[in-house]
């Protein structure tokens, strides 16, 4: 476990100093139609109007002298501006170069109002969707450092540590933000969940965090029966995974916590994206950079299929996750960069899973869970009248759309016969070779529309929803991306 462990500090320390359900479907359109359509939205004014005010009755402001301590601790007095901030008793945080981290801890960077809104959409509407395909779903935030060992902050922030993010988010639909921090605070009783001198839960925090995933998974979804938890016994300390020794060059210790457990967790087999598989030690540790990969464990007890959205944090719970299921794929999730986020739609399509886990830091909220109008029509479209008004498919000649061409490095236009006077939603297949967005442009009674969609590289399955009254084609064209697009199938249904 040391060799893994001391492997995997390095990588996160060079990455890091690189690096400065319960939706009602009958619902969900009107809910889409005024939060993010841009024509009944008073064009974008609302969200505007959210953002930018300091609103005491919805988040604390600080005060002028609060500032200026903040700007002096953190900049201009730090002894590692912007990389660090020296707290108690030796532990060290990730300044504001890292995801506004520090701004972050002290509740100084909070969502708006739209921010949360649009947030718990994006996740309350993606569960509700996977729940519509018979697939369990969790969305964990793993807590930040700061949020276990608030009492290791610097003196100078006592008393102006106001609400975080997952505080508002918990606030504003708790049965979709699992809170991971309560036992990671009881786990200090036994030993260190977290570090001084990473950011990262130890490798100790991550099984405990772990017991917690596996409650909230078999409270929530009994059908996947019981999931098996190494049993603790014990654990061990050792000096490894410095993170900051090559942000800051602080010299250590850093002390690791290590559970042991009453018999070893199981060898698994690796497989990476190429197909080649490898039998592994149970506690081999699966970093980011080698995902996606999948692992396979015939002591799991169960043939669970899991999909794992993963960052940095994943990677001490790997081992824990790839014992615990027959399968698992995992794959980084990118919210800290959406523009490089896989599809899941298409993950879903492709893997077939039974569970889907996200694991998110807390710091990687600093930017919004996106896409949440592209699963709020998902989930419209799997509600929506079968059999389709309009589909379309390259060698489909009974195809009822008349589709312009399939290559979209210009407009394609989509056709119907006889446009539906309904609101519709649509299902877009497209395989790429680079990321970027496309617009779904029209003409509905209530004047012109656009939809912007996220576009991953690979193959993408999209939704989006079209207002009442459709005159004339829609049209389908690239906004940002290059290289080969091509649409694969498109099918539109009336929604009720």
């Amino acid at each position: 476990m040391a060799s893994s462990n001391a492997h995997w500090g390095r990588r996160i320390g060079i990455t890091l100093a690189l690096v400065v359900v319960g939706v009602a479907t009958w619902v969900l359109p009107a809910v889409y139609d005024a939060r993010y359509n841009p024509e009944t939205k008073n064009g974008g004014a609302a969200a505007a109007a959210e953002v930018a005010p300091q609103d005491p009755s919805w988040h604390p402001i600080p005060t002028a002298e609060q500032d200026q301590t903040y700007l002096e601790q953190t900049r201009l007095t730090a002894t590692h501006p912007g990389l660090a901030v020296d707290g108690k008793d030796g532990y060290l945080f990730l300044g504001d170069d890292f995801q506004a981290n520090f701004a972050q801890a002290m509740g100084r960077r909070y969502y708006s109002r739209d921010e949360v809104q649009q947030t718990v959409d994006a996740v309350k509407s993606r569960n509700a969707w996977l729940e519509q395909q018979g697939i369990a779903s969790e969305f964990f935030v793993v807590p930040a450092k700061w949020s276990g060992y608030a009492d290791k902050m610097p003196a100078w922030t006592d008393g102006q540590v106001m609400p975080h993010v997952l505080d508002q988010l918990i606030t504003a639909d708790s049965s979709s933000f699992p809170d991971l921090r309560p036992p990671l605070i009881a786990g200090r009783a036994t030993a260190d969940t977290y570090s001084a001198l990473n950011s990262h839960w130890t490798q100790f925090g991550a099984f405990v965090g772990f017991q917690a995933i596996i409650d909230r998974l078999e409270n929530d979804h009994p059908d996947l029966g019981a999931l098996p938890v190494p049993t603790l016994v014990g654990t061990t300390t050792e000096d490894t995974n410095n993170e900051f020794a090559g942000i800051t060059g602080a010299p250590g210790p850093n002390n690791w916590t290590v559970p042991e457990f009453s018999s070893p967790v199981a060898p698994y087999t690796l497989i990476k994206s190429d197909g080649t598989q490898s039998t592994v030690p149970g506690d081999t540790l699966i970093d980011i950079t080698q995902m996606p990969v999948e692992t396979a464990g015939s002591t799991a007890g169960n043939d669970h299929r899991a999909l794992i959205l993963a960052d940095s944090a994943t990677t001490s719970l790997s081992p824990y996750l790839a014992s615990a299921f027959g399968s698992t794929m995992m794959i980084r999730h990118w919210m800290d960069d959406p523009a490089q986020s896989p599809n899941l739609p298409a993950l879903v399509a492709s893997y077939q899973p039974d569970v889907v886990i996200t694991l998110l830091s807390e710091r990687n909220l600093n930017l919004i869970t996106p896409d949440a109008g592209n699963w709020l029509a998902a989930v419209a479209y799997d509600s929506g009248k079968q059999p389709p008004v309009g589909s379309w498919a390259p060698d489909d000649a009974q195809s009822s759309l008349t589709v312009s061409q399939p290559d979209l490095s210009s407009p394609i236009t989509v056709a119907f016969a006889q446009p539906p006077t309904s609101a519709l939603a649509i299902r877009l297949g497209i395989r790429t070779d680079s990321a970027g967005t496309l617009a779904v442009n029209g003409t509905a009674e209530s004047g012109g529309f656009s939809r912007s969609l996220r576009v991953a590289v690979g193959d993408n399955i999209l939704y989006a929803q079209i207002p009442a009254g459709l005159a004339g084609p829609l049209t389908i064209e690239r906004t940002a991306g290059q290289g080969a697009w091509t649409a694969t199938a498109i099918d539109v249904v009336e929604l009720p």
